[in-house]
């Protein structure tokens, strides 16, 4: 889905922005139900090509949002599994200031083939009951 910039766009370039928008947030809604204000900030998170963070407990739909937004925009989707020893950097890569230039750069991304990424996170380590789903889980959506 191609998104105008907001310096150049018209009229009808935010209409069609608008009239994609709603038919994505259809989709979703056929999929997810009762979360309209979680839907829209993730429809919002991806026209900005942004990332947005869900907190929740397991189970109420977080996996399912990332999934059915990406499929319905013809997206790829990953899973990511984060453990307690694992950095976001070691997905996303590091970002290191060059003086000469005075900017941060990203020599060490790594590809992230997919545009809708979610994560899974595991707040706790394993312990004895580690057979058991232990504390709040997380989903992360972004672009690819």
């Amino acid at each position: 889905m191609e998104v105008p910039s907001a310096q150049t766009s018209s009229d009808a370039e935010i209409g069609t922005v608008v009239r994609l928008a709603a038919t994505v947030r259809q989709r979703v809604g056929e999929v997810i139900e009762g979360k309209a204000a979680a839907v829209d900030l993730a429809i919002t998170a991806l026209l900005a090509e942004s990332h947005l963070l869900i907190e929740d407990v397991p189970g109420v739909g977080k996996t399912m949002l990332a999934k059915s937004l990406a499929r319905a925009v013809d997206c790829t989707v990953r899973r990511i599994q984060f453990t307690p020893d694992l950095l976001p950097s070691d997905i996303t890569g590091v970002s290191i200031f060059n003086q000469g230039t005075s900017a941060f750069e990203f020599p060490l991304r790594r590809p992230l083939p997919e545009n809708v990424r979610y994560v899974g996170t595991l707040l706790e380590g394993p312990g004895p009951d580690a057979s058991k789903e232990r504390g709040n889980h997380a989903s992360i959506l972004g672009p690819g």
